[in-house]
């Protein structure tokens, strides 16, 4: 397993309640380690994410901290050049700050370095988001075999989920700098 960190400095509001105004934060994403599971799971679940299956792959998951805290999480299984994207979790504090879309194209560049032309995903709540952010709907059935075999197409998403697709192919599908890789 290749080493994924990258950091990135990003300014979040501070609440009404403290001194007001802005403040710079340092947010680290990094590959996920087997002592990550329990804060992982527990992002996944407040975020109404299914579990099943997502410690398998544990290997492909990142996770950005501040201060030492894991605040977000997305992971996916690879299938050879393809592969789905599980998750991206964002702790509820931290929602609303940009760091799903920060999460989201960190692990399109990791997915990238790993060789990964297409990613794919299943979601009930968020085709907007995603759509956002270079993914296109598609027909479910059009998915690789590898893809509908899996867990997610198995059951754990419902029939009625946004099958979507991303290139990898492009440095502009990634939205880093190379720099920052």
């Amino acid at each position: 397993m290749t080493a994924f960190v990258t950091r990135i400095c990003w300014t979040v509001s501070i609440p009404e309640n403290s001194q007001g105004g802005k403040m710079e934060n340092l947010l680290t994403y990094r590959s996920a380690t087997a002592a990550d599971w329990p804060a992982i799971e527990a992002l996944l679940l407040a975020a109404r994410l299914p579990l099943d299956g997502a410690r398998d792959h544990l290997e492909q998951f990142l996770v950005g901290e501040d201060g030492g805290e894991i605040c977000c999480a997305a992971g996916y299984e690879r299938y050879g050049e393809l592969a789905l994207l599980r998750s991206v979790a964002v702790a509820q504090r931290w929602r609303g700050q940009g760091m799903g879309k920060q999460m989201l194209e960190s692990i399109k560049a990791r997915a990238r370095i790993h060789g990964i032309r297409r990613l794919y995903l299943l979601t009930t709540t968020a085709p907007e988001f995603f759509a956002g952010h270079g993914f296109v709907r598609a027909a479910r059935n059009t998915a690789p075999a590898a893809l509908q075999a899996s867990r997610e197409f198995q059951g754990v998403c419902p029939a009625s989920a946004t099958f979507m697709v991303a290139s990898l192919d492009s440095d502009r599908d990634i939205g880093m700098p190379a720099a920052a890789l």
